[in-house]
């Protein structure tokens, strides 16, 4: 549950109360030209975001550059009572199954990461 007064107009003021007024009138552009904002690049990143998180907006629900951001994952859970950081609980019975589909693609995801590593390893070692 969320106050429908957090809306986009509520962050700008919220963020100078946090870190002053010294922030740019445009940090937001900035901040995204200097991170990249959705065309980060990278590997082994695995993104999660859900339907109840407040943060999902600001988050990558889709990969958007695949040629880029091939080494990227990017999955979304729609379930009820999903919200910011669910994804890092275990897998539970009482949880909704698009929330355990999900933590169970990342497990998946992430063992084919360290299949990798240690097939990179092997190669390296037998050279």
């Amino acid at each position: 549950m969320r106050s429908s007064q957090i809306a986009l107009p509520f962050w700008p003021d919220y963020c100078k109360r946090i870190f002053g007024e010294e922030l740019p009138k445009n940090h937001t552009n900035e901040t995204n030209k200097y991170y990249k904002g959705l065309d980060i690049e990278g590997s082994n990143i695995v993104f999660v975001n859900a339907s109840e998180d407040p943060w999902q907006t600001a988050g990558m629900t889709q990969i958007h550059n695949p040629e880029k951001q091939s080494g990227m994952t990017a999955f979304y859970v729609d379930c009820n009572d999903c919200g910011h950081c669910m994804d890092f609980h275990s897998p539970s019975a009482n949880a909704p199954k698009e929330l355990t589909d999900v933590q169970e693609a990342v497990a998946e995801v992430v063992m084919s990461w360290v299949e990798q590593a240690r097939y990179t390893r092997s190669i390296q070692f037998l050279q």
